[in-house]
């Protein structure tokens, strides 16, 4: 909504204008507040620099409070990837293990994976290559331990562009994301947490 105005031609409606533009189209107020921040000092600069004559206007922006989003503690993780099974244990093992975003995990391909010949249990999950999962940007994570086994059962080397974990829904991230909002957390006496909850952890 301001990219296509030449940094000479801005005036004082442009970041009114964008801020009303971001939350029509549903953005966090949080992000728009930070989407502002950067705006106004860039202004700064120019007017700096003379690119512009004007000072930057002042925005009345509201930042929400956010809602409560649970972050589990190590030990209720830990019992409810013991309940998980198959593909679903495997996507919550892996987030675990590197930290990553869920998409990035749902969205690993088969030559995004790396792990040593059995019987060592060491790898390394290249992440952040698929289009999609970028928003972190691409870095390589080591992983050691049960996850490596678990992993190992849906690694198939020779087949390195197709989907690690398949291409059905149930193991997308809205299958993963299903899961855990499906899962019984008051019979096992737990606060239920999504997925970004275990990246927060």
């Amino acid at each position: 909504t301001i990219g296509h105005v030449a940094i000479e031609q801005l005036t004082e409606r442009h970041p009114e204008a964008h801020r009303v533009a971001r939350q029509r189209a549903g953005k966090a107020s949080a992000t728009i507040h930070t989407e502002l921040c950067v705006l106004l000092l860039a202004w700064r600069w120019w007017r700096d620099i003379g690119l512009v004559s004007i000072d930057p206007p002042k925005i009345q922006h509201r930042v929400t409070a956010k809602l409560e989003r649970p972050t589990p503690g190590r030990a209720d993780f830990r019992r409810v990837l013991a309940l998980a099974e198959g593909k679903y244990k495997a996507i919550l093992g892996a987030q675990g293990a590197t930290g990553a975003r869920i998409g990035e995990i749902t969205g690993l391909l088969q030559r995004d994976v790396e792990l040593a010949p059995s019987p060592r249990q060491a790898g390394i999950l290249h992440l952040g290559r698929n289009a999609g999962a970028r928003k972190t940007g691409a870095r390589s994570v080591p992983i050691e331990g049960e996850i490596v086994d678990i992993l190992r059962e849906f690694w198939r080397p020779e087949d390195a562009e197709a989907p690690l974990f398949g291409r059905s829904r149930r193991t997308g991230i809205f299958g993963a994301q299903g899961w855990l909002r499906d899962f019984p957390w008051e019979d096992h006496g737990m606060k239920p947490f999504k997925p970004h909850g275990r990246r927060r952890m």
